[in-house]
């Protein structure tokens, strides 16, 4: 492993951040020592997220992440996020796929069909979600397709996300371990908003909000520039359908369409 940065706040002292950075290396070497792990450049970690705030709505905030896409974040608004690939061990390393997660997704396409395994997964767990709403009657879903898998938006009420009760129904729905954690650690749930720089031919950027130096402000917005007019190109997600009950809360409706304008749901662009 090499040179690393270790990034913590304090509301009381820099003697007090200095301190909280220092332990989180120590524990940072110490797994890098027992399980070979690398600290995670996505984040998935236990501190608050070092994101600008973009812009503020009644029940949610727009950030910019670390690798420069603008996410919604929100108390009470309930996005599940489903990766069907790509999740990461953190006690071992290992990369999994939603079936080594859960043996029960059998998307091994029959010798003589068509479907790919992407669109197998899709149908098993929108049956999944059906049979499980068709349970709770009173639950209703907007139900987005994105580049990686699939994304929950809970429409008929409003959650907790620092509730314990809440996150049961995560695992329920096949959530991705990963965003399960952040979502706690950071109490409030999260959806990006943007595509991912390196999907739309786009390096992510080198420099990092609280910016170190004017001249690292002023590169990160010449990146800003050039992201922005690549992902002009994609969408993040589209609308598959909707489920159960379809009463939208009041107060997700402005979510809703917040999301929908900014990750261009109706666009007809490809995911990325």
């Amino acid at each position: 492993m090499g040179p690393f940065k270790v990034w913590k706040f304090s509301e009381t002292s820099l003697a007090e951040a200095q301190q909280l950075a220092q332990e989180r290396v120590t524990a940072i070497a110490a797994k890098f020592k027992q399980f070979g792990l690398a600290p995670d450049h996505y984040l998935y970690s236990d501190t608050r997220l070092r994101e600008p705030v973009i812009q503020e709505i009644p029940g949610a905030i727009v950030s910019r992440n670390s690798y420069g896409c603008f996410v919604l974040n929100t108390s009470q608004a309930m996005f599940i996020d489903i990766d069907f690939e790509g999740t990461r061990n953190p006690q071992t390393g290992e990369t999994q796929t939603i079936e080594h997660r859960h043996p029960d997704i059998d998307s091994t396409p029959g010798f003589f069909s068509t479907k790919s395994k992407d669109q197998l997964r899709q149908e098993f767990l929108l049956q999944k979600i059906e049979e499980w709403t068709a349970t709770k009657p009173n639950w209703g879903w907007r139900v987005y397709r994105t580049a990686a898998g699939l994304r929950l938006l809970a429409t008929h009420d409003l959650f907790n996300a620092e509730a314990p009760e809440t996150y049961p129904i995560f695992g329920e729905l096949y959530a991705d371990p990963l965003y399960t954690k952040l979502c706690k650690v950071q109490k409030c749930f999260r959806a990006r908003l943007t595509p991912k720089p390196w999907r739309c031919d786009v390096d992510a950027p080198q420099y990092y909000w609280p910016w170190e130096s004017n001249n690292d402000e002023t590169k990160f917005n010449e990146w800003a520039q050039d992201y922005s007019k690549n992902a002009a190109r994609y969408a993040t997600c589209t609308l598959i359908k909707s489920i159960g009950n379809s009463v939208i809360h009041p107060e997700i409706k402005h979510i809703i369409d917040l999301h929908d304008e900014m990750t261009r749901t109706s666009s007809g662009l490809p995911l990325a």
